[in-house]
């Protein structure tokens, strides 16, 4: 794959990475957003419901007993703003019960602080005048904030209950920073999985894209020999004046690029969606061999058939046609004059042997890479497709091929099915 697509391939997945980070880091975000903002708001409303609860109670409580609004009216009367009110000690047991709860008493008219439970009138007429410029049953006092219930016991006296926020919006704005951290981090570790994750899944894609550059770049190239092969020859026979031989040599340019074409395109057209059936293997092999017998004789080889067992697959017939007459062409046509062909059927595989020529064995590997050839001689009408086609056959089945290669002695395929 050259420079350009590899940086385009690779752009695409940091975009790709980046929109899925993105939305999942937003999705996280509005999650936190949702639950912090019900924390707050269903906490509120427990305070409230408490606190509504609380003061309906003591409101009751006071219209129960004539004698405690008896009592305020006097304090009313001896009310002093720097002492709180003291309760007759018939009544101490009941002053102690309320003193424990944060509310108080005031008249509604002069809003004087009638009873509170601790001696401070300054700071409950600090608590009232702060209440009563509220909007929303909450106020702010030495950094603190407080929610309170104001009601009204009779058209003389009214109540506020009071408690201080546990969870206050610096709270929540804190706790909203915390979880934006956390985002953040987890953010970048769903960059680094996700990049991963997509460069896994557009692997197949990369590969694809390096194949079909080097199968474009391969094909022009096998295209363009012949054809410049043609041109010289024409040329040469325009100034020599002898068209016999380069129009035979022209000719056979042209077999091979139509050869070269037919590959491609038989290449191009296998594919897993076909109907398969269960077939013999020793009659299918009897009938190619029968078809390379010239072929045979010309090249003056030898073929040996061992058929230990009957073999039987389910596949295509044309395809295994295909896939067994490119293995036994291969075996021909690299083989050494007065040589052998040695095919064994077993049970679950079969083996074609020959005096082939030797393969590095660095390049057993690649031998059925597509345009790939062990030897650069264009003497041969081989183009580096056929045994590419094989490949793709067998992967399409999932037989596993092995080639071993011994010098001097022999080149064998196995195929177990």
């Amino acid at each position: 794959m050259n420079l350009n697509s590899i940086n385009k391939l690779s752009k695409e997945k940091k975009k790709i990475t980046i929109l899925f980070t993105f939305s999942i880091f937003f999705i996280v975000i509005i999650l936190e957003l949702s639950f912090l903002w019900y924390k707050y708001f269903d906490y509120r409303n427990q305070e409230f419901q408490r606190l509504n609860f609380q003061t309906d109670a003591l409101s009751n409580w006071i219209k129960e007993n004539p004698l405690f609004e008896e009592l305020i009216f006097e304090w009313k009367n001896l009310f002093d703003d720097e002492l709180a009110p003291q309760a007759p000690s018939r009544n101490r047991n009941t002053q102690r019960k309320i003193r424990i709860q944060n509310f108080f008493l005031y008249d509604n008219s002069t809003l004087r602080i009638l009873f509170s439970p601790i001696k401070d009138n300054i700071l409950y007429w600090e608590i009232l005048s702060k209440a009563l410029q509220s909007n929303n049953n909450s106020f702010s006092y030495n950094s603190l904030e407080y929610f309170f219930v104001n009601k009204k016991i009779n058209e003389n006296i009214s109540i506020i209950s009071f408690v201080e926020s546990r969870l206050t919006m610096a709270d929540f704005l804190k706790e909203l920073w915390e979880y934006l951290f956390f985002a953040i981090l987890l953010s970048f570790l769903i960059y680094f999985i996700s990049f991963r994750f997509v460069s896994r899944t557009l692997k197949p894609v990369e590969e694809n894209l390096d194949d079909m550059e080097q199968f474009i770049h391969n094909a022009g190239h096998e295209l363009k020999t012949p054809i410049s092969v043609i041109k010289s020859s024409l040329q040469l026979a325009k100034l020599k004046k002898n068209y016999k031989e380069s129009v035979e040599e022209s000719l056979w340019e042209l077999d091979k690029m139509n050869n070269l074409i037919q590959a491609l395109i038989s290449l191009s057209t296998i594919s897993e969606n076909i109907e398969n059936k269960i077939i013999n293997v020793n009659e299918f092999i009897k009938k190619i061999i029968k078809n390379y017998e010239i072929i045979l004789e010309q090249k003056t080889l030898k073929i040996e058939l061992i058929e230990n067992e009957i073999l039987e697959i389910n596949t295509n017939g044309e395809y295994f046609e295909i896939f067994f007459s490119n293995l036994m062409s291969n075996a021909i046509k690299y083989n050494k004059v007065l040589g052998w062909i040695k095919i064994t059927i077993n049970k679950n595989w079969l083996e074609i042997s020959n005096t082939w020529e030797w393969i590095n064995k660095e390049n057993l590997g690649k031998i059925f890479d597509r345009f790939y050839q062990e030897s650069d001689s264009r003497e041969e009408n081989s183009f580096g497709i056929w045994l590419s086609l094989v490949k793709k056959i067998a992967d399409i089945y999932n037989w596993k091929i092995t080639v071993e290669s011994q010098k001097w002695i022999e080149t064998k395929f196995i195929i177990n099915f």
